[in-house]
């Protein structure tokens, strides 16, 4: 099955789900993100 990554549009055959906070901390949104996506977000994390 592939995927295609919510962030830059490349297909995939695999996937990450983040869950995205409103300001409040509920729940807004699920994202699927490609494993380089995924990796630059978790890099962001880190600063």
């Amino acid at each position: 099955m592939a995927y295609t990554c919510q962030d830059c549009g490349q297909e995939s055959e695999s996937a990450s789900t983040i869950t995205i906070y409103d300001e409040q901390g509920v729940e807004d949104r699920l994202r699927l993100l490609c494993p380089e996506c995924y990796e630059e977000w978790l890099y962001s994390l880190k600063g």
